[in-house]
């Protein structure tokens, strides 16, 4: 696979950073306050959350991923990949982990929000 006319490296970044100028720094990873800062600007300049408080960040996505992978996904990942994917320590609690994962799919299973939506 190529990237810009070079050859992708092992330990290139799949998000990498960029320069002042624009130009990918493929040995550096993409940082979180430049991730989230287009995440600010995506929601903002779309209207997404225009009545509501609060904002996207960088974290719901860990967790949302997470839960996906583990309830959803077609190929459902173990909760040993889903810990090693979300960046949890190896001393993190397995019941923490699970209330976390299981903790927004309990309000989803057990809620009446979605009980007149007829495509749901």
């Amino acid at each position: 696979m190529e990237a810009q006319g070079r050859q992708l490296q092992p330990d290139d970044f799949v998000f990498p950073a960029l320069d002042a100028k624009g130009r990918i720094k493929y040995q550096e990873a993409l940082s979180q306050p430049r991730i989230q800062g287009w995440l600010d600007q995506l929601t903002n300049q779309s209207g997404l959350l225009a009545r509501r408080n609060g904002r996207f960040t960088t974290h719901c996505f860990r967790r949302g991923g997470a839960q996906f992978r583990f309830m959803f996904a077609k190929e459902k990942w173990s909760l040993k990949a889903v810990k090693w994917w979300g960046g949890w320590s190896e001393g993190e609690g397995t019941g923490t982990i699970m209330r976390y994962l299981l903790d927004e799919y309990t309000r989803y299973e057990m809620g009446f929000s979605d009980m007149l939506a007829p495509s749901r």
